[in-house]
């Protein structure tokens, strides 16, 4: 797993990266301790998890916040 920051809506959100063989599609966990994860089907390629974050940001920042 890795590491990475996104800017969303004037907010930097870090967000942890993992690569499965079994997921078919992009999803992203906000788990209750704010913590964001991503993961992507393996060979998915990281401008399109960019864009889905950046998509789904009010709904992200939302949720983080609870």
């Amino acid at each position: 797993m890795s590491k990475k920051q996104i800017l969303l809506k004037n907010e930097k959100v870090e967000y942890k990266i993992r690569q499965s063989v079994r997921a078919r599609c992009l999803r992203i966990t906000i788990y209750p301790t704010g913590e964001l994860t991503a993961t992507l089907p393996r060979g998915m390629n990281f401008e399109k998890l960019e864009n889905f974050l950046q998509q789904r940001a009010d709904w992200i920042l939302r949720k983080m916040k609870l």
